[in-house]
């Protein structure tokens, strides 16, 4: 895979494309992308978003990307290296930005989720990006210190924090509380309909989709089977303690029938619970 480096502060290319010209890749500098035109899907960490006119990505170094082009698209890529926004003084002296647009690149969420913008910021970015274009067709020659190009990249960064600020995904600013979430998921297990994934976002004030990537990167699997696994342990422990039947276990844990419960179970398993229950009794080890 190849990493592309960069060493002027400031790269602006803008062009469209009927398939990417790039295979996978990643850069040592900080690139941002906007979607004039068409759409496609957009690969960033092996996660895939779909893309459309308006959509806006971010990437840091390392991050790992590529565009799989459906409709002929028009991009504009803005590429920076981390002394772009160190050399002036903008962001420190405007009061506005709560985070630096370096610390906004670097977000996980950013890149696994699409930045939502509302109406209004929608056509804001729309035409600071036009505008950026235009620039860049007329004098690039002067992109690296023009105070206009760094000021309307600067407004690009506070539209995003505006995206964010608002609550448009909640989820970006905080991350989950991993011990809390299982010990509500254990609390509940016997519950379905309360730890599905849209209750537990509900619950916990994240965003669906993105609880759904936060759950697979810490946990290593996704929601459905780390339940199932919990249940399953539970179950097994009460196979072998003999103390209950079937269709009391089937009805602690709500399956609609001992039928249902015990096709989850072989399902699970590879056996029965009888004869799970058979070859894990005392008297037969």
């Amino acid at each position: 895979m190849s990493k592309l480096k960069q060493f002027k502060s400031l790269v602006i290319h803008d062009y469209a494309e009927e398939s990417f010209h790039l295979p996978l890749h990643s850069h040592t500098y900080y690139e941002l992308i906007y979607i004039f035109s068409g759409r496609g899907e957009h690969i960033v960490n092996s996660i895939k978003n779909n893309y459309s006119q308006g959509d806006v990505f971010v990437l840091s170094p390392n991050d790992e990307h590529y565009f799989d082009i459906v409709d002929n698209t028009h991009f504009i890529f803005i590429k920076f290296t981390e002394t772009y926004f160190q050399d002036g003084d903008l962001y420190q002296s405007s009061g506005i930005m709560r985070i630096s647009p370096i610390d906004i690149m670097r977000k996980k969420i950013l890149k696994e989720t699409k930045i939502r913008l509302n109406d209004v910021q929608k056509v804001m970015m729309k035409n600071i990006m036009s505008n950026i274009a235009y620039y860049n067709l007329k004098s690039p020659s002067n992109i690296n210190s023009s105070s206009i190009i760094y000021t309307h990249i600067f407004a690009v960064f506070s539209i995003i924090q505006g995206a964010m600020k608002n609550g448009i995904d909640a989820s970006l600013n905080q991350e989950l509380d991993k011990d809390s979430l299982i010990s509500f998921i254990h609390q509940n297990i016997y519950f379905p309909e309360e730890i599905r994934t849209n209750e537990l976002s509900d619950q916990f004030n994240i965003s669906a989709s993105y609880f759904s990537i936060w759950f697979k990167r810490n946990f290593g699997m996704n929601l459905s089977r780390y339940v199932n696994n919990y249940k399953i342990q539970l179950i097994k422990k009460r196979l072998i303690a003999n103390r209950q039947s079937i269709k009391e276990i089937s009805g602690e844990f709500n399956f609609a029938d001992a039928s249902h419960f015990s096709k989850f179970f072989k399902n699970c398993t590879g056996m029965s619970p009888s004869e799970y229950k058979r070859n894990n009794h005392p008297q037969n080890n």
